[in-house]
């Protein structure tokens, strides 16, 4: 699904910059004004529908499995200390309880791993000023309990997730199919009755706005991302230039990213801009089928001079 998606964000960019290069024209009819405006809400929703579900398809997971991997080291550490006391006291029926690594706590189930938790966290607790004994701090058992807790309250959201996941994806396809059927069933029928004949160029610029090319014949020449270079945090709206084919391609990623799909073997002068940053100039030698990865690292102005 992520390839249809990303072919039609593509659509949605050069649709925009068509929209935006020709506002005075399209607007001035009024039943062309109806359909962009229509269009470029339902775009607006299909951009939201698409950064909610990447961020509860990521963010969560990510919390869950780092909370995870703090827990079970420091459940590694204390129950190997609690261990090492069971045996020292010959308190055996307890130390079954306290065995494990790393790896196979964090291979436990949701279940399990909570089990595991609490039950050192209550073997902690029951021994009260003996736990002095086991080098065990009570700072670490605090902790300990804490990421318990934590953990108690990430554990069910990946089903959340997953449910909440599926409805955004449906909603997107829905939104993306809309698009798609309003220009087929509307703004095509109009666009080519009013232009295809009388301004057959500019007919011929919308339809390749808003064509989609099958994201596995796209051949991507050049993709990477932008960043600033102290902190590290993606440059927005930054414009990659290339003079000689008077191409100004705008990052429009929230993260930075960038790709240019089309770019014929050769070598070009590039310039990426962006403010308040100073200006790159690069080299680019680009060979046909090829992709060329760029990590662009901005200083602004007063850190450059």
């Amino acid at each position: 699904m992520q390839k249809s998606i990303k072919s039609q964000q593509e659509m949605h960019r050069v649709f925009r910059n068509f929209i935006e290069n020709n506002l005075d024209k399209l607007m001035a009819i009024s039943i062309i004004k109806e359909i962009i405006e229509v269009q470029l809400n339902n775009m607006t929703h299909f951009d939201t529908l698409w950064e909610q579900s990447q961020m509860n398809h990521r963010g969560t997971t990510i919390t869950k499995h780092n909370t995870k991997e703090l827990a079970a080291k420091y459940l590694n550490r204390i129950n190997l200390l609690f261990y090492n006391y069971c045996l020292k006291n010959s308190k055996l029926e307890d130390s079954a309880n306290l065995k494990g690594s790393i790896p196979y706590y964090m291979n436990l189930s949701d279940e399990n791993f909570i089990s595991k938790l609490n039950f050192s966290c209550k073997f902690g607790e029951a021994l009260g000023e003996n736990l002095a004994e086991t080098a065990v701090s009570a700072e670490e058992l605090a902790d300990l309990k804490l990421l318990h807790e934590s953990y108690i309250k990430l554990a069910p959201r990946p089903r959340e997730m997953q449910s909440s996941l599926k409805l955004s994806n449906l909603e997107l396809k829905k939104t993306g199919a809309n698009i798609l059927n309003i220009n087929k069933t509307r703004l095509n029928n109009v666009m080519q009755s009013l232009f295809s004949l009388s301004e057959p160029e500019f007919y011929k610029s919308y339809l390749q706005a808003t064509s989609i090319e099958k994201y596995s014949n796209r051949k991507i020449a050049v993709a990477g991302s932008i960043c600033d270079k102290n902190t590290h945090l993606p440059v927005q709206r930054a414009h990659i230039l290339i003079p000689e084919i008077n191409l100004d391609h705008i990052c429009t990623s929230k993260k930075g990213s960038f790709r240019i799909s089309k770019l014929n073997p050769g070598t070009y002068q590039v310039q990426i801009q962006a403010l308040p940053y100073k200006t790159i100039e690069l080299e680019l030698v680009h060979c046909g089928g090829e992709t060329n990865l760029l990590e662009i690292e901005m200083e602004t102005e007063n850190e450059a001079s």
